[in-house]
């Protein structure tokens, strides 16, 4: 076995035990008590340039819109499409051109 081979080998076998372990249960249930601080802080890379949801181009400003507006639709854990402002599915036209 060559010495590639052999260093291929390590590689992919010290990979999937990182894997399993990353991926293996293990922390319990804690009665902790929380902070009396609950603030979220969400790192962002760049500045906002636009909060115009009709003007969003940027990936940092599209990040702030996904986390605080809400859509027509979203998706379940299923991504099965369900209503989220919308009362429902729309209704569409008999000429395919208007939607309700």
């Amino acid at each position: 076995m060559s010495r590639f081979a052999v260093f291929r080998s390590l590689a992919v076998a010290l990979g999937t035990i990182s894997v399993v372990a990353a991926c293996g249960g293990g922390g319990g249930t804690t009665s902790e008590n929380l902070a009396a601080d609950q603030t979220l802080s969400f790192p962002m890379v760049d500045d906002v340039g636009n909060t115009d949801p009709a003007k969003m181009s940027a990936a940092v400003d599209i990040d702030i819109f996904r986390n605080t507006y809400s859509g027509l639709y979203k998706f379940d854990d299923q991504l099965n499409e369900v209503a989220d402002i919308a009362s429902g599915p729309p209704q569409i036209s008999s000429d395919g051109l208007t939607y309700t």
